[in-house]
Parts: structure tokens; C-alpha cells; sequence
């Protein structure tokens, strides 16, 4: 079985320097690599990033975990869909914003998180994940090897009611990219009181996405989580799933091979 814990909206704006130390502690003490979707932000707005904010970036790096990229600045509508008040608008069938525009936003936003980080990314995760098919028609322009927005559940946070919304649940080529779908966002307004029910849904999922020779992908929004029950969280979901199963890195799985590579879109 093949894992993948990641992160999103690693940023000084979402998420503080000592925070971002205590989750590096926490996957350390695990032994598990992860991927961190970075918000760069626009050059000159680097200054947002503290020294010790790229000291936890650099020591990432140091870790073996990987740096993808999660948008410029972080707005619902950079990738070609409208948010209305609480509802995100599915309109992928339209150009919004234009390719020209979203290919000019991710030639920013990866250059940006390049001379943030030093190192090009090779993956992406639209915010709210919200994109449209002009979005991996750039990104495969740009050489990304993956795309990791679409998501196997609707809502794809915790829910007492979710659906199945892929049909191609598992990895799969799109176009040159891999897509690499994101299996649930468990830890999202979770508090202590709500933990074992969300391992309950976590690991349901696990064994689903198992039975069907799949990849387990698990997302977090840190801010939106206390350290201390992500903690437990996740110390307690590596622990159970542990045994035949390895986590990596989503760019590690556009080289492995595995049932999911014959899969097309």
C-alpha cells in the first residue's frame, strides 16, 4: 500500500514559524517524509517569510520532505472557478480566468517559490481546490509532473454525508501530467472531542482505497487544526496503517511504478 500525508497553505499568513517547527518534530518522530504545498506569495512580498519561517523551509528541504506549489497568493478564483458567498461555482467549462492569464499567474508563482526556496517545484494543488482543465493545460506547458487538486470525495473534508466523486479514484496521466487524487482533508475543525471519529472515517478510506490497489492521500490545513490533536492524529494513523504500507512524497510517485500507472483519464 503507498501513502501520502501533505499540507497545505504553508505560509506566514496561515501558519507561524513555531507551528511549522512542531509539525517537522512530529513527522520526524514519525519517520514519514511528507509533501508541503507552499504559498510564495509574490517576490516582494517575501519579506513575510521571516528568517525563521525559511529557517523551518530550509530544514524541510533538509528532511527529504518535498516543496510543491499551492497557487500565487492564495485566492479563490486564481484558477478558473467563481466562489459566491459560501459556494464554490463548478464552472470549468469556462476559460476564467483565460489561459493566457493562468499561464502568467503560475510563471509568477513558480518563480516566485524558486527564488523563495531554491529549488523548482514539479507539483501543484490549486487553493480550495478549485481548477479547470486550462490550469493542467499550463501546468503541463510549464513541466510540472503533477497535479494533485482533483479529490475522491465531495465535500472532501469530514462529513456525516460525502460521495464518491471520481471515477478514476487512482492515480492517472492527464495529458503529460500525473493526476494524483486527494483521498480526504480529515483534520479539518477537528478538536479532541471529534478524534477518534475522524481515525474511524481515516481509516475506512485507507482500507477502500486499498482493496482497490489505490493511493492513500491524506491532506491537512494546518491552521485549521490544533498542533497537539494533529499530533495524535497523525501518530496514531501511522501507526495503524503502518505495517505493509509506504509513505512518500507525491513527486516520488511519478517515477514508481504500480497499478495505478495503467490507469488513463
Amino acid at each position: 500500500m503507498i501513502a501520502a500525508i501533505t499540507f497545505d497553505d504553508i505560509s506566514p499568513n496561515y501558519l507561524s514559524a513555531s507551528s511549522f517547527q512542531l509539525i517537522l518534530n512530529i513527522l520526524s518522530r514519525n519517520n514519514v517524509q511528507c509533501t508541503f504545498f507552499v504559498v510564495p506569495g509574490s517576490p516582494d512580498s517575501h519579506s513575510s517569510f521571516s528568517p525563521d519561517f525559511k529557517s523551518c523551509l530550509d530544514g524541510a528541504m533538509d528532511l527529504g520532505h518535498e516543496i510543491a506549489l499551492h497557487g500565487y497568493t492564495h485566492i479563490a478564483n486564481e484558477f478558473g472557478y467563481a466562489v459566491v458567498g459560501n459556494y464554490n461555482l463548478p464552472l470549468s467549462f469556462l476559460p476564467i480566468p483565460s489561459l493566457d492569464n493562468q499561464k502568467k499567474i503560475l510563471e509568477q508563482a513558480t518563480a516566485s517559490l524558486t527564488k523563495l526556496t531554491g529549488i523548482r517545484p514539479v507539483g501543484f494543488r490549486a487553493p480550495f481546490y478549485l481548477y479547470n482543465r486550462q490550469t493542467l493545460r499550463v501546468l503541463a506547458n510549464l513541466h510540472f509532473r503533477y497535479d494533485s487538486t482533483k479529490t475522491m470525495f465531495k465535500p472532501v473534508h469530514n462529513a456525516r454525508f460525502r460521495l464518491k466523486w471520481l471515477r478514476n479514484f487512482k492515480p492517472h496521466r492527464v495529458q503529460s501530467l500525473m493526476e494524483i487524487p486527494v483521498s480526504g482533508d480529515y483534520t479539518f475543525n477537528l478538536t479532541s472531542e471529534l478524534l477518534s471519529n475522524s481515525l474511524r472515517n481515516a481509516m475506512r478510506d485507507f482500507e477502500w482505497i486499498k482493496s482497490r490497489e489505490g493511493v492513500f492521500v491524506v491532506n491537512i490545513h494546518p491552521n485549521q487544526v490544533d498542533i497537539g490533536v494533529l499530533d495524535s492524529f497523525l501518530s496514531t494513523l501511522i501507526k495503524r496503517t503502518r505495517k505493509g504500507t509506504d509513505f512518500h512524497r507525491l513527486a516520488d510517485l511519478t517515477r514508481a511504478t504500480g497499478p495505478w500507472q495503467i490507469v488513463s483519464a
